[in-house]
């Protein structure tokens, strides 16, 4: 379990877990998937920040990279990209409009395009377990209904005749190519006029903030959905501020104020980041966020809520996770006139210098409790208005206690700067990581064993002077330092193999279970001597 760091303590064992991983010199376990917004590249990256695999989208139509990609758990790449449609509402930018799925060899398998003068497609999507996706859109409506709505007009851009909001849509793919929006949520629906905001914190307040950028409003960067709670969570970069609202059955549920499992429509049900948005103080309070996501399920404070905050005016970033409180049915408590709780992050990582991205960036949760956070554009000092730093970005893994286990650039060679958005993390154990890779599944519970192969997942214990491995008749294990030398080896005739490691130094190992040149489970152990 995560420590909370605004309390006090270490556990001993703990830090002493921390002292040896802080020698380690990368990711600790999985894989990092990214690709630079702008860029024809997307990478696979392993523990040893080698890319495994990559993908050239030089030769597809829509060539350039979006805000986002996934790895689908049929090996296949989900990115959005930038189409080359001249249709698209004024000033939607950043520019995308399309979602590719792209196999192994980089063929376009399917793609989907919404860019026309009312709606576009961009920054973040989600592929659900159904197929369908869920995306992002702007979605532009006239001065003239923004007011008819609740929205102030002293907010809207002087010069412009449209205000420019959102929609989140789920697409259901059609084969070959494009797809139908089967279901959609739009902010324009659930709007409260200034003098009401403040006692429906379930809607937005009309009032809430001026457009930027000639017209935006919104402008929403982040999405996930949780399968098993029917719940998508984004955030807004010009708001700042996450909400959560229902996929409710209908869309349109989604439009109303009612029904539902959560028994309000598509109204919010949580939000944080910024109380004053709907007339609350004394909490903490966000300036710019960044790739909402879930905590997965597997992982410590599964179900909590992550994101990076930029922290624009503090020129000092952070990465906060929060959990919501909720009741025995599940739905989120608030208490009427008071902050959505809680009052302070439930974690916090909050490096004093030397973590800051004004722009962009993500962190995510690994399954062993530690984070991956990323900087798309590192800088020690706040760049010009207007201006991107040119520099690689910056990845990093650090352990609940907020200790930094492995810090590097990520970069692409021959490129001048490598700048994902928002990047990927997946354990080795991911299906889509074996299928793209072609590693052996570790146990299917519906085939025989063949002989010679794992009948279970492999297990490690360490005992004083030796590491036990379980579960590894006919297979090579071997210990390797971080550099790839190896340092013990041994075939496996019987299930348990123990090997000595009285003769290493304290430092942390590979431990590989290989058949033939097939690397088939891999973990990162310490070793203490």
């Amino acid at each position: 379990m995560k420590k909370n760091l605004f309390s006090g303590g270490v556990a001993s064992a703990a830090l002493l877990f921390a002292m040896l991983v802080s020698k380690a010199s990368a990711l600790s376990e999985g894989y990092i998937l990214a690709g630079a917004y702008g860029g024809s590249t997307t990478i696979l990256m392993d523990t040893a920040g080698t890319a495994v695999h990559t993908w050239d989208h030089s030769g597809l139509t829509n060539r350039l990279n979006g805000y986002s990609c996934y790895l689908l758990p049929n090996g296949n790449l989900l990115r959005t990209s930038q189409t080359n449609s001249t249709r698209v509402p004024p000033n939607a930018n950043p520019k995308q409009g399309a979602i590719d799925e792209v196999d192994k060899s980089g063929k376009l398998v399917w793609t989907y395009t919404l860019a026309n003068d009312s709606m576009m497609l961009h920054h973040d999507m989600k592929a659900l377990a159904g197929g369908n996706i869920l995306a992002i859109s702007f979605y532009s409506i006239s001065k003239t209904r923004a007011q008819e709505i609740g929205i102030d007009p002293a907010l809207m851009t002087i010069g412009t005749n449209f205000l420019l909001g959102e929609k989140i849509i789920e697409i259901k793919p059609r084969s070959p190519s494009g797809g139908d929006i089967v279901w959609e949520w739009c902010i324009f629906d659930h709007i409260a006029k200034q003098e009401e905001a403040a006692a429906h914190p379930e809607l937005i307040s009309g009032h809430i903030v001026s457009s930027l950028w000639q017209g935006q409003w919104v402008h929403l960067n982040g999405l996930d959905y949780c399968e098993a709670n029917k719940l998508i969570v984004f955030s807004s970069r010009i708001f700042s501020e996450l909400y959560v609202i229902e996929r409710t059955e209908t869309a349109e549920l989604a439009r109303g104020h009612t029904g539902g499992t959560y028994g309000k429509g598509g109204d919010i049900l949580y939000r944080w980041g910024k109380p004053g948005n709907y007339g609350g103080s004394g909490a903490t309070t966000i300036d710019c966020l960044h790739s909402t996501t879930w905590v997965p399920e597997g992982c410590p404070g599964a179900g909590n809520i992550m994101f990076f905050h930029n922290n624009i005016a503090a020129i000092r970033s952070q990465v906060i996770e929060v959990k919501p409180p909720v009741d025995a049915e599940g739905k989120f408590i608030h208490e009427s006139g008071k902050p959505f709780e809680p009052e302070t992050p439930t974690w916090l990582y909050a490096p004093t210098s030397d973590f800051y991205s004004r722009f962009m960036s993500s962190a995510i949760h690994m399954p062993n409790g530690n984070i991956v956070a990323h900087e798309t554009f590192p800088t020690k000092t706040q760049p010009a208005e207007g201006t991107i730093p040119q520099t690689d970005s910056r990845i990093r893994e650090v352990d609940p206690d907020g200790k930094v286990v492995w810090m590097d650039t990520l970069t692409l060679k021959g490129s001048m700067g490598f700048n994902p958005a928002k990047i990927m993390y997946y354990p080795s154990s991911y299906e889509g990581v074996r299928k793209l890779l072609g590693l052996t599944p570790v146990h299917d519970a519906n085939s025989k064993t063949p002989a010679g192969s794992l009948s279970s997942h492999p297990s490690i214990h360490q005992t004083a002077g030796s590491i036990v491995f379980t579960g590894v008749r006919g297979h090579t294990v071997t210990l390797v330092t971080l550099q790839g030398k190896i340092m013990l080896s041994a075939d496996s005739g019987k299930d348990v193999l123990s090997l000595p490691t009285g003769s290493m130094s304290t430092g942390i190992y590979g431990a590989k279970v290989m058949k033939g040149n097939r690397c088939i489970f891999y973990r990162m152990i310490g070793i203490v001597n």
